[in-house]
């Protein structure tokens, strides 16, 4: 399969996709001026990225690697097992995020980015011994919970940015995913009778 071919400066009308036997076309409009940004080979699954799609994953990658070193650092701090394990959990979920952006980057078959991990769970109770643990774990809990906050949204700003319906089917399943790591922390804080502001 020859790789995408880049034309630019092709006047076209309005914005869309245009279909052939072998080719996507993406129109896209830009000030008063719509042009062809690139052709993409259908061939096959593999995913070929504008410029501004590879801006993009280079963010989200670099989000979720900001997640995992802190969940790796929140796991290793947390007093309660139970929050232990679900930093942990929630940390090996964000690996399989980060591993289905480096797919998508390569422009390898879109499939092949649809990773799974096993879904974290929050412990069915939560007791502390002392409140200077249970205070130390509800400001890991809140960091947690501020950084899902973050990167869900970023998810769901960039959604919109990508072309390819497989692509974008991949980002929501992820984003999805992190607004459902935030619903854990709210309950295991409930359980934990922490406020979780």
């Amino acid at each position: 399969m020859p790789p995408a071919i880049i034309i630019k400066k092709i006047r076209v009308v309005g914005r869309g996709f245009f279909f052939g036997p072998d080719i996507c076309i993406f129109g896209a409009y830009m000030g008063n001026l719509s042009y062809m940004t690139h052709i993409k080979y259908k061939r096959g699954n593999n995913m070929t990225l504008s410029n501004k799609e590879q801006m993009l994953v280079k963010d989200l990658m670099a989000a979720e690697k900001l997640s995992i070193d802190k969940y790796i650092k929140s796991s290793s701090e947390a007093k309660e097992l139970g929050l232990k394990n679900l930093f942990s959990d929630i940390c090996k979920v964000e690996q399989s995020h980060l591993n289905e952006l480096q797919t998508i980057m390569s422009g390898a078959d879109s499939q092949a980015a649809l990773n799974s991990a096993p879904a974290p769970t929050v412990p069915e109770t939560v007791s502390y011994n002392n409140d200077a643990d249970k205070n130390a774990d509800a400001y890991l809990c809140q960091d947690g919970l501020s950084g899902e906050k973050q990167i869900s949204g970023m998810y769901e700003v960039s959604v919109f940015e990508f072309a390819q319906p497989p692509l974008r089917k991949i980002l929501n399943k992820i984003q999805s995913e992190e607004q459902s790591y935030g619903q854990f922390f709210y309950e295991y804080m409930t359980k934990a009778n922490m406020n979780a502001g």
